[in-house]
């Protein structure tokens, strides 16, 4: 699809070698360099100041402000360009989500059994299915055990069993890389889902210097097995090995190791890794609560089909606290199965991402968004083969400013200087408080877009996308963040 679009604009950038004549407003308008201010000159110069950084002398920078109380174009560069959107892609997939789902949609996991209880045994196997819930945690369980507990089951004759058939079994996103793995913000698919589908580590230095190091886990588990050549060392050491937690994704298994170095009396770290099928780990945990609970099963821990059998439990989760953990504090896994569930509950087929993204483009459509001119590739941005403008994402955010679900699409933004990946952001000033929006990170793309209200208690959407930028020894990712966060500052006065 991108090829196609590298033939269109090279035959348009042609066009005057066949005897046709553009204008140099048409020329300007074919490369996007065009800005168009309605009002606020000084706004504009101030904008055009802030991006004359030579931090952005070889990036890309893309840029559209909409005042939607006066239906006016305040600012644009770029706005019709194609820029890795980052988590930007999330205000898509969500924006989808509440049009095409029900306000009263639940996730939902399922207890479900096949066999009888005879006597505190329940001859047969025990089944949990789970419907896509992204933020299913070790607690939760509980209310499913509940069950067993209450008709005083003290043995199971038969398998636990996990059913991962409402999504395909395609467990990474497209275009997601390879090394990203076992980072947290890729952890693998499944509608079996528990704990993020990772788990925390945490390392403190031993007693002296030359002692290895403390390790702890949560949830305590066997499904993973820690090796740990940690060394406690001196204070302030600077030239030793630093302390690394990771697991080993070539094998494909479930070993973590802890090496390198970490300084005596250092406060204990905290590390996040990721879980080679996760479904699996699901329940193990589950056997384990189960033991807890005397509950004993004789059988063994199976991925299957339930064939037959009857729910006796069951716990669910309201969409909108799924919707609100996606775009406040961006988690990809959620949005992932957020976006695999369209198709599992309005095509009726195993969820995945491919009938998803059709799904969501014919929403997209509906609103006037061009998706010939846009590409999604997952639901939560961390693929690199998405591609969006800034005016494809103020047209969203327009869609819903005047529509009557705009209340629950608003409340899922992070609010500046408060919640979510804004929380640290916009401590001061005319913006804290005072904008909702969705931060968007790669390690060489920044996003950021949302509502705004200025001095005048206008209602601005906007999207400023950044690529191409290039982090280093002596510039941090915060610098190009600093540029965008003063853009909004003016756009507040």
């Amino acid at each position: 699809m991108r090829i196609h679009h590298f033939f269109i604009i090279s035959v348009l950038l042609f066009t005057p070698h066949l005897g046709c004549s553009i204008s140099k407003a048409g020329a300007e308008q074919l490369i996007g360099e065009s800005r168009t201010t309605v009002s606020n000159e000084t706004g504009t110069s101030k904008i055009d100041s802030l991006l004359d950084n030579k931090l952005l002398d070889d990036a890309f920078v893309g840029i559209k402000v909409v005042n939607l109380t006066k239906n006016e174009t305040i600012y644009e560069k770029n706005s019709n360009k194609l820029f890795r959107p980052a988590s930007n892609m999330k205000l898509i997939t969500t924006g989808a989500a509440i049009e095409l789902l029900p306000a009263d949609f639940l996730f939902k996991t399922e207890l479900i059994t096949d066999g009888d209880i005879v006597d505190s045994i329940l001859y047969g196997n025990l089944y949990l299915k789970s419907y896509g819930d992204p933020l299913l945690q070790t607690g939760d369980l509980d209310s499913l055990i509940n069950y067993l507990i209450t008709k005083n089951i003290k043995r199971i004759e038969g398998n636990l069993i996990g059913d991962v058939s409402y999504f395909d079994d395609n467990y990474w996103g497209k275009g997601w890389m390879w090394d990203d793995e076992p980072e947290p913000f890729a952890a693998f698919i499944t509608p079996l889902t528990i704990n993020g589908n990772s788990v925390k580590i945490f390392v403190s230095p031993g007693a002296k210097i030359g002692e290895t190091v403390k390790v702890r886990i949560e949830p305590a588990t066997e499904y993973v097995l820690i090796i740990n050549s940690g060394i406690t060392s001196a204070i302030n050491d600077t030239a030793i090995e630093k302390l690394s937690v990771s697991r080993n994704r070539k094998e494909r298994n479930n070993v973590i190791t802890v090496s390198g170095y970490i300084p005596l009396y250092s406060k204990e770290k905290e590390f996040t890794v990721s879980v080679w099928k996760p479904e699996y780990f699901t329940l193990q945990l589950f056997r384990n609560k189960l033991e807890q609970s005397n509950i004993k099963i004789e059988g063994r821990v199976l991925i299957d089909t339930i064939s037959r059998g009857k729910p006796v439990a069951a716990f669910r989760r309201p969409i909108d606290s799924v919707l609100t953990e996606i775009n406040k504090n961006s988690n990809n896994l959620a949005t992932e199965n957020l976006l695999k569930t369209l198709s599992a509950k309005i095509s009726k087929t195993r969820g995945n991402s491919e009938a998803s993204i059709s799904l969501v483009n014919k929403f997209l459509s509906s609103i006037e968004i061009d998706t010939n001119k846009i590409v999604i590739a997952d639901g939560s941005g961390v693929s690199r083969y998405n591609l969006l403008s800034p005016n494809a994402v103020v047209k969203l955010l327009s869609y819903y400013h005047r529509n009557q679900k705009h209340n629950r699409f608003y409340s899922t933004l992070s609010i500046a200087g408060v919640d979510g990946t804004l929380k640290n952001r916009f401590q001061t000033g005319n913006v804290k408080n005072n904008f909702r929006g969705k931060t968007g990170t790669h390690s060489d793309a920044l996003s950021l877009s949302g509502y705004l209200r200025n001095s005048n208690n206008d209602t601005l959407a906007f999207s400023i996308f950044f690529n191409n930028v290039l982090p280093d020894l002596n510039t941090k990712l915060k610098d190009y963040r600093d540029i965008q966060d003063a853009i909004v500052e003016v756009l507040a006065k």
